[in-house]
C-alpha cells in the first residue's frame, strides 16, 4: 500500500503544528511549511520547508518540492496565517466565484495569504491527474 502524503502549511506552531504531528503519527509522509518552520518542535520525519505564503514564488517552490519528492499529494491542510489585514477595503469578505476561475488579485485580497492563489493556480494543475 502506498504511503499517503500530506502537506500542512503554517505548521510552525499552533493548529498547523498539531495537525502535522498527528498526520506523522498516523503514518503519513508529512511536508510542513512556515516562516519559522526550521525552529518548529516537530518529529524528525516531518520534512520542513521554509516558506512565507504571502510570497507566491516561495509557495510555488514549496509545492514544486513536494511534487518532485512525493508520488502525489493526498492531503492538503492550510493553516498558513497571512492575517486579515487586507480584508475589507470596501470589498465583500466572501467571493462567490469558483476558486479555479477567480482572478489572482481578488484571491490575494480575500485572505492576504498566497496559499489560496497557489492552491488554485499552481497546486491543482500540478497534482491533478491528466
Amino acid at each position: 500500500m502506498k504511503r499517503q502524503t500530506a502537506l500542512v502549511t503554517g505548521a510552525s506552531r499552533g493548529v498547523g503544528r498539531g495537525i502535522a504531528m498527528g498526520l506523522a503519527a498516523a503514518g503519513f509522509r508529512v511536508f510542513a511549511t512556515g516562516r519559522s518552520i526550521d525552529a518548529a518542535d516537530l518529529p524528525d520525519a516531518v520534512v520542513r520547508i521554509r516558506c512565507d505564503h504571502l510570497r507566491d514564488e516561495q509557495t510555488a517552490a514549496a509545492f514544486a518540492r513536494v511534487a518532485a519528492e512525493a508520488a502525489g499529494l493526498d492531503v492538503l491542510v492550510n493553516c498558513a496565517w497571512g492575517g486579515y489585514e487586507r480584508n475589507g477595503r470596501g470589498r465583500a469578505f466572501y467571493r462567490a466565484a469558483p476558486i479555479l476561475r477567480a482572478a489572482r488579485s481578488p484571491l490575494d485580497q480575500h485572505d492576504g495569504c498566497g496559499i489560496t492563489t497557489c492552491a488554485s493556480h499552481v497546486v491543482v494543475p500540478a497534482f491533478s491527474p491528466g
